[in-house]
């Protein structure tokens, strides 16, 4: 608010020339005088509070104005993260699907080992029984060869004595 002096001994003047007495004209210039020292707003104070709010409130629709830019140029920016999330979701799916094949592709194969680990053991009972049948052909050939020392060493006993016998007799046909 403007400060303006407010000339008193001249309003007692001019209130006492108007016919009011000395009392009366001390007393309307003490009232003025409070009035303006309470700080009273004049025609010119008013004007000066519009004016700045015109200024405060054309200032502030500069700054909405401002926020509003940059809010919109927030939201292109979400737009463009949306999309942007989109395609990585997209990815995602993708990739999911990626994975869920090659899950199928593992399944299969686990399939294939337990059947060959099936083939494996039946053919680990063939061998076993193979293994059987070799060991006891071993052992019967084992046998046999054992059989076979005797069956020789026999056989030889055998031959000997007939040889032992059948010379003498040999000899005495042949002497006659």
């Amino acid at each position: 608010m403007t400060r303006t002096s407010f000339d008193t001994l001249t309003t007692t003047k001019l209130l006492q020339e108007a016919g009011i007495t000395e009392n009366q004209a001390e007393a309307i210039t003490f009232a003025i005088k409070s009035g303006l020292e309470g700080e009273l707003a004049t025609k010119i104070d008013i004007l000066n509070l519009e004016s700045k709010l015109t200024q405060s409130i054309a200032e502030t629709n500069r700054n909405v104005a401002a926020v509003k830019h940059q809010l919109d140029k927030h939201d292109e920016r979400f737009v463009m993260i949306d999309k942007q999330f989109v395609m990585i979701d997209d990815r995602f799916d993708k990739m999911d699907d990626r994975f869920d094949k090659m899950d199928e592709r593992f399944d299969k194969m686990d399939e294939r080992f337990d059947k060959m680990d099936d083939r494996f053991d039946r053919m680990d009972v063939r061998f076993d029984k193979m293994d059987e049948r070799l060991t006891k052909q071993e052992i019967l050939l084992a046998s046999f060869k054992n059989n076979f020392k005797w069956m020789y060493a026999f056989g030889s006993a055998i031959l000997v004595i007939l040889i032992m016998l059948v010379i003498p007799v040999v000899m005495e046909v042949f002497a006659l």
